[in-house]
C-alpha cells in the first residue's frame, strides 16, 4: 500500500517517528506542509499526482483546513488523523460543536480520534471513525535512571481557557502540595525534566481522553496520578493502583497522595510497571502498526475520477 501523508510543519507534538516506523509496513511518503500551504490545500495538490496513491493522509491543524470542506470533500481514500477532536464536545474551547459539521460536509473519508469513547460518539453520529491512542517518541523519552528532585510536578499550559477546570485544580496543589508547574521547550529539555519528577499530576479534567503527556512521563518512570476518563482505561490497558493512580475528584486525589507519600515502595512499583505498560503499548512503533491496520480497512468510496477532477477547477 502507498500513503501519503500530509503533516503540519512544526507541529508538537509531531508524529514523525509513527511514520517511519509505518515503513515496515508500508510505502509512506510525508510530505510538510507550512501554515501558508495548509490554508490552501487545493493549490498544494495541484502539484500532487494523489491517483498514484492507495491512501492520504491529512494530519493538519484543524483551524487550518476548517474551511476547505469543499475540496477535502474531493480527495479519494482520505483519512483525517485528528487528536483534537475533543474540542467539539468540550463547551470551554472555541471549537466547541465545529469538528462534526465540518466532517458533515465530507465525502467518504476516515476519521483517526485519540479517544475510544469519542470514536464511538462520531460513529453514532454517521462518521467512520476509528480509535489510536497518543504515542510518544520511544527513541527519545525514556527513564534515564537518575536522581528525581521535583516531588510533584506538572509541565504544560495552564492559561488556556479550554483547560480551565486543569488550572483550578493544578493551582491548588502547588499551593497546599508544593507541585511545581513547569514549561520546558521540546527535545532534551523535556526529557531531562521528566526524568526529575517523581509524581507527575496530570489533570485533563472534562477532556475526555488521556492527553500524550500521561505516556510520556510513564515511560521517563514518572508515577502518573491522572485523572479518570470513564471508559477510556479498558482501551488504554490502564489500572488503578497497579500501572498508574487514577482520580474521580479532589477528595480522591488528596487521599491518594497522601498514602503514597507515605509508601514509596508502593509509589515506586506503580511508576515500574506503569513504564513497562508505555513501552509495551504505547510507543510509535507501535502505533504505527495499529494505523497501518486501521488504513488497510477497505474504504467505502463515493468519490470518483470525475469529482476529484471537478475538484480542481475554480470554484
Amino acid at each position: 500500500m502507498k500513503i501519503l501523508a500530509l503533516v503540519a510543519e512544526s507541529r508538537l507534538p509531531n508524529n514523525d517517528e509513527m511514520y517511519k516506523a509505518m515503513q515496515s509496513y508500508a510505502d509512506v511518503e510525508v510530505v510538510k506542509v507550512d501554515k501558508a500551504k495548509q490554508k490552501k490545500l487545493k493549490r498544494m495538490f495541484k502539484n500532487l499526482e494523489v491517483d498514484q496513491y492507495d491512501r492520504v493522509i491529512l494530519d493538519l491543524h484543524f483551524k487550518r483546513i476548517v474551511t476547505q470542506a469543499r475540496f477535502i470533500r474531493t480527495i479519494p481514500k482520505l483519512a483525517i488523523l485528528e487528536e483534537d477532536a475533543c474540542q467539539n464536545y468540550i463547551e470551554s474551547s472555541k471549537w466547541f460543536g465545529k469538528f462534526l459539521p465540518f466532517y458533515k460536509k465530507l465525502n467518504d473519508f476516515r476519521l483517526i480520534c485519540t479517544s475510544v469513547t469519542l470514536a464511538e460518539r462520531f460513529r453514532s453520529e454517521g462518521i467512520d471513525a476509528y480509535f489510536i491512542e497518543k504515542g510518544y517518541d520511544q527513541n527519545h523519552l525514556k527513564n534515564l535512571c537518575g536522581d528525581r528532585d521535583i516531588a510533584l510536578g506538572f509541565i504544560g499550559r495552564t492559561a488556556s481557557k479550554t483547560y480551565s477546570k486543569r488550572n483550578e485544580l493544578l493551582m491548588g496543589l502547588e499551593q497546599r502540595y508544593g507541585l511545581q508547574l513547569i514549561r520546558t521547550e521540546p527535545g532534551k529539555a523535556y526529557l531531562m525534566m521528566l526524568n526529575r519528577i517523581n509524581i507527575f499530576i496530570s489533570a485533563d479534567i472534562g477532556l475526555g481522553e488521556y492527553m500524550v503527556k500521561n505516556f510520556e512521563a510513564m515511560a521517563c518512570g514518572c508515577l502518573v496520578v491522572a485523572y479518570r476518563q470513564g471508559d477510556e482505561e479498558d482501551a488504554m490497558g490502564l489500572k488503578d493502583m497497579e500501572n498508574i493512580v487514577l482520580y474521580r475528584d479532589k477528595r480522591e486525589l488528596i487521599e491518594k497522595l497522601e498514602a503514597l507519600q507515605q509508601n514509596p515502595s508502593v509509589a515506586k512499583e506503580i511508576a515500574k510497571k506503569g513504564q513497562a505498560l508505555a513501552e509495551a503499548n504505547h510507543g510509535f512503533n507501535v502505533l504505527a502498526k495499529r494505523l497501518y491496520c486501521c488504513l488497510e480497512k477497505e474504504f467505502t468510496t463515493k468519490t470518483t475520477s470525475k469529482s476529484w477532477l471537478r475538484g480542481m477547477l475554480p470554484f
